[in-house]
């Protein structure tokens, strides 16, 4: 009798210590479950969305690799022109509200205007600013100008001038900049050769 009464005694120990430990490993089961549904959580709320700017980033710097090489390729400009380029179109991207690979676009368009490395850097910020006022793309503002400046025969350093003068012209007629272009490009080459200033014109 007494050893059924010691061995009764140790069974419920045994079953209460049971009961405790499948309480427990429930108890672990379920923070495991929690952490595992905070790791899920994590990955979609903050690793995803990191990997995501990651690769935009990724993709932003190849688009201004790519960018630049086209500048280097149409202007023939030195490895030491090219440098003081990029850094001139990292300053941009930097300090408008352009980015740095709109920037090496808009030199693109210079380039393929014939201008070199010293009247990119001349012309870039008139031709930001007039972007800038009339919401137009940089680089279509970039052709535009360069075109224009190339027909009445001025220099690069002429690019405020002419950046001031299709902002004041679009803003007191029925037309915008874009407008503007398209017409600069039938009349201006025939008034810059009959002597007319993009004012007059």
């Amino acid at each position: 009798k007494e050893f059924q009464r010691v061995q009764d005694m140790q069974s419920k120990g045994w079953y209460k210590a049971a009961d405790s430990m499948e309480e427990w490993g429930g108890k672990l089961k379920a923070t495991g479950q929690v952490m595992d549904d905070t790791g899920k959580t994590l990955t979609k709320r903050v690793t995803m969305p990191l990997a995501a700017v990651g690769g935009i980033a990724t993709k932003v710097g190849s688009d201004f690799e790519a960018g630049m090489s086209r500048v280097g390729a149409t202007s023939g400009a030195s490895a030491e022109d090219m440098k003081k380029l990029e850094a001139k179109a990292r300053e941009m991207g930097a300090t408008t509200v352009f980015s740095a690979s709109e920037a090496s676009d808009a030199f693109y368009y210079m380039s393929l205007a014939g201008w070199d490395a010293a009247d990119m850097m001349d012309g870039i910020s008139g031709v930001m600013d007039l972007a800038a006022a009339s919401g137009e793309d940089l680089a279509l503002v970039s052709d535009i100008v360069t075109d224009g400046l190339t027909a009445f025969g001025l220099s690069a350093k002429e690019s405020s001038r002419m950046a001031d003068v299709l902002a004041a012209a679009s803003a007191n007629a029925n037309t915008d900049v874009k407008g503007l272009g398209e017409a600069f490009s039938y009349v201006a080459p025939v008034a810059g050769a009959l002597g007319y200033t993009m004012e007059d014109t």
